[in-house]
């Protein structure tokens, strides 16, 4: 048998709440800058303003930049990494896995909520999903380092297919969640 190299992104989607805090912050700083300059330029403070708006400028940039998040899935023979790409420029490895050690692989969905159930308490929780309902999202239980973990992604048929021959048993619902 060849070797396995498989590919996924997965953008992951800007919530509601992260675009209201967007706005307030921008709202904030806008009017922090007008009233700022307005009752507070005396002497060296009036020097620092443009400084400081600046710099208000520059973090509110920095943190709507990491709204933009991606995840990328690689399978290669049995191992399985998850890389975490931050505005298309700044990519840290999240996990890597072999996936013989996953205890169970399934959709996230009613029929398989009660083994999801089982294994939280305790657990570490990664969600590298697109959103909370998109559809294709599978869980899979492992221990690494003595860590129980429970992954949360969207794999697709080809990542299922290749899993699949490694954990055939441990992989449940592959028939029922076609991308």
């Amino acid at each position: 048998m060849g070797d396995i190299f498989i590919e996924k992104i997965v953008a992951r989607k800007v919530r509601f709440i992260e675009y209201i805090f967007l706005c307030i912050t921008l709202i904030g700083g806008v009017t922090f800058a007008f009233f700022a300059g307005q009752f507070f330029a005396v002497g060296l403070l009036r020097a620092l303003i443009p400084l400081i708006v600046m710099g208000v400028c520059y973090l509110w940039y920095r943190f709507w930049q990491s709204l933009y998040v991606e995840y990328e899935y690689t399978f290669t023979n049995g191992d399985l990494d998850v890389d975490k790409i931050i505005a298309r420029k700044r990519r840290k490895r999240v996990i890597s896995l072999d996936v013989r050690g996953i205890e169970i692989m399934a959709p996230v969905r009613r029929a398989y909520a009660e083994e999801f159930e089982r294994r939280r308490p305790g657990a570490a929780i990664y969600d590298f999903a697109s959103h909370s309902r998109a559809e294709g999202r599978y869980f899979a239980a492992f221990a690494k380092n003595g860590q129980r973990i429970l992954m949360i992604f969207e794999p697709g048929d080809k990542f299922l297919e290749a899993i699949g021959r490694l954990i055939r048993d441990k992989l449940k619902g592959q028939d029922e969640n076609r991308d």
